[in-house]
């Protein structure tokens, strides 16, 4: 018992390191502590922060587009609207078609400014003038033919 005592005397550092080494490399279930997890995610956090924040400055800017985008395709069919609008306040005459498409167009700019929360003035007017022009031609039945085009 008393050779044990000495052989752990003298080589305590060693075993000290063992014990250390065997700790590091072996992660035991019920103890909380995992060193070597520890140290690879610490690791990997360290190499990884750059590209997280390119990561993040990249979502940020195709956030950005996206709006920028939206903000295109509202514009855009709302000078479509306006535009028919125009033309027809100009008298000219437009298939029923072509009022079909403006139709949808609208419904479509609708729908885009209600799940964008963008407000609209100057399209209602529009298309009011629009909707009441097409009655009157679906009444009368003074569409422009479609066939007259060709």
């Amino acid at each position: 018992m008393e050779e044990l005592f000495a052989t752990i005397k003298n080589n305590g550092g060693v075993i000290f390191t063992f014990i250390a080494l065997c700790g590091i490399f072996v992660e035991i279930s019920p103890i909380k502590i995992n060193p070597l997890s520890s140290l690879i995610r610490w690791v990997g956090n360290y190499f990884n922060a750059k590209t997280r924040y390119q990561l993040t400055l990249m979502s940020s800017q195709l956030n950005d587009i996206s709006v920028r985008i939206d903000m295109l395709e509202i514009n855009d069919m709302r000078s479509k609207i306006l535009d028919f609008s125009n033309s027809c306040m100009n008298e000219r005459k437009h298939t029923r078609e072509e009022f079909d498409h403006i139709i949808d167009l609208h419904n479509q700019y609708e729908k885009t400014i209600e799940s964008k929360g963008t407000k609209n003035g100057r399209v209602d007017l529009a298309f009011s003038y629009i909707s009441d022009l097409y009655t009157k031609c679906l009444n009368e039945n003074s569409f422009l033919d479609s066939r007259s085009n060709l």
